[in-house]
């Protein structure tokens, strides 16, 4: 329950009353992990954070790996039509065009997709209330 209750750090300022000093004392950076420091495992879904989206900042979406421009290098230049499992992947998360990574973050349940410069942090799901 602490994962949700910190994670509304805006909550904990407007009724103090609801946490007690341990959940205030937590930062929200013991939570979050920087995409530089390491990233989510292919299709686990996550809570991201995209400081400058034009979308929502904060966000449950599923990390797709893509194809970096040196592997797209190494299956040649007509890859899409390569049969192979990488050549057959979603090519949202790929690095090019718009998207500078190698990976993107698809938003659960809705349209809509996030390059992978765009999201700084993330953080896993909290568990299921049922196996606490």
């Amino acid at each position: 329950m602490k994962h949700i209750k910190k994670f509304n750090e805006e909550l904990s300022v407007d009724n103090p009353e609801n946490f007690d000093s341990e959940e205030v004392s937590m930062s929200l950076s013991d939570w979050w992990i920087s995409c530089d420091d390491a990233l989510p495992k292919h299709n686990q879904l996550v809570v991201t954070y995209a400081p400058e989206s034009q979308m929502s900042k904060v966000n449950i979406c599923e990390f797709k790996k893509g194809i970096s421009k040196e592997e797209r290098k190494q299956l040649g230049g007509g890859y899409a039509y390569i049969d192979t499992e990488r050549a057959r992947r979603i090519k949202a998360g790929d690095e090019d065009g718009n998207n500078r990574k190698p990976y993107c973050f698809i938003v659960s349940g809705g349209p809509g997709q996030y390059f992978g410069q765009e999201v700084t942090h993330w953080m896993p799901l909290p568990s299921d209330p049922g196996t606490i």
